[in-house]
């Protein structure tokens, strides 16, 4: 079942992009993520480019896989929702609140599923994830290392299970926006009896 939108919310910071996807994966598989180092990147923007109206997709990440969500360039706020998180880009007035949550959507599509073990990592897709520095974060923040853009990268712990990934679009009187959802499925130990 997915979890409640509706539960407690705690904003943990944010991501910035110069733009391109962000790609949501596991911190244990963070350091296989080439970027533009690599052909990660290039094989991110042939994945989108096949589906020009696409906004997302999973995509494989060394053996293990993580889920691509394409917002507009600029700074997207990561909030904690329950034993989820939801990303926001806001294209109005004022800064992102939880409030924008709320909202309802516009457009709707899935974008994928997530493994989750204890860290979500959110990443400007250009970036190589073996730049990311001290990967055991005790609390949610900016991912540090050798990055090309300060603040591309934020490091959440979580706990371990399946999520699913969702892309909102919504809007208001004031302005516009997207939203990616990440919602729990299972817990761990479900995930566990079901490998």
């Amino acid at each position: 079942m997915v979890s409640n939108s509706k539960a407690a919310t705690t904003h943990v910071g944010s991501v910035s992009s110069e733009g391109g996807p962000l790609i949501l994966l596991d911190a244990q598989v963070v350091r296989g993520w080439s970027g533009i180092d690599g052909a990660d990147y290039e094989r991110a923007s042939s994945l989108l480019d096949r589906a020009p109206d696409a906004l997302g997709g999973e995509i494989s990440v060394g053996s293990s896989s993580g889920v691509l969500w394409q917002p507009s360039a600029g700074t997207i706020d990561v909030f904690r929702v329950g034993d989820g998180f939801a990303l926001v880009r806001w294209l109005g007035p004022g800064e992102p609140s939880a409030s924008l949550l709320g909202l309802p959507a516009t457009r709707q599509e899935i974008l994928g599923r997530l493994r989750l073990a204890d860290r979500l990592v959110v990443l400007w897709a250009a970036e190589n994830g073996g730049d990311i520095d001290g990967l055991p974060v005790p609390q949610p923040g900016p991912a540090r290392g050798a990055l090309a853009v300060e603040g591309s990268g934020l490091i959440a712990a979580c706990s371990p299970g399946l999520f699913e990934v969702t892309h909102e679009a919504f809007s208001d009187a004031t302005g516009r926006g997207t939203r990616c959802w990440i919602r729990r499925l299972r817990s761990g130990a479900d995930h566990a009896a079901d490998s």
